[in-house]
């Protein structure tokens, strides 16, 4: 009876983190061409339509923003023109879209909107996002409609 004890298998090489890919510039680029090259590089895609002044079909913004480093699989949300949206009763003339703040320093967001007529709270956040200081997002949304003396909270990283 030879009993022949087998060689100790290889322990397996410390698993590195996953190399981060950087988010590339899809705004401008038609959905589906977005779409693919975000896929390509191993990132899933969420994909919201707001009204806009680009052509329907058409990247507006994307979040994270452009340059942003995050990790393969994570999901990066893409705002897709509606094209110029008529307004409903609901959406007068009289009635504020509000843009992308996100990547704004706070004093120029603020006084962008307070030109506006929109009243302006700010929230902070911890984030990598953005820098300290400038706007991660909007509550409301941007892309949302408010009537003139709205408020608008301004998340801001911190």
């Amino acid at each position: 009876q030879s009993s022949t004890t087998p060689a100790p298998a290889p322990s397996p090489a410390p698993s590195a983190a996953p190399k981060q890919v950087t988010v590339p510039d899809v705004s401008g680029v038609v959905e589906a061409k977005a779409k693919k090259q975000l896929e390509q590089l191993g990132l899933k895609v969420s994909v919201a339509t707001a009204a806009d002044d680009l052509p329907a079909g058409v990247v507006v913004r994307s979040s994270p923003d452009a340059g942003a480093a995050v990790d393969p699989g994570s999901t990066v949300r893409i705002t897709v023109s509606q094209g110029r949206v008529a307004a409903t009763p609901q959406q007068t003339t009289a009635q504020i879209m509000l843009k992308d703040y996100s990547g704004v320093a706070l004093q120029a967001a603020t006084d962008d909107l307070q030109r506006q007529g929109v009243s302006v709270a700010v929230a902070y956040q911890a984030t990598r996002l953005q820098p300290s200081g400038y706007v991660v997002q909007t509550q409301p949304a941007a892309g949302s409609y408010l009537a003139p003396g709205g408020r608008v909270t301004l998340i801001v990283a911190r």
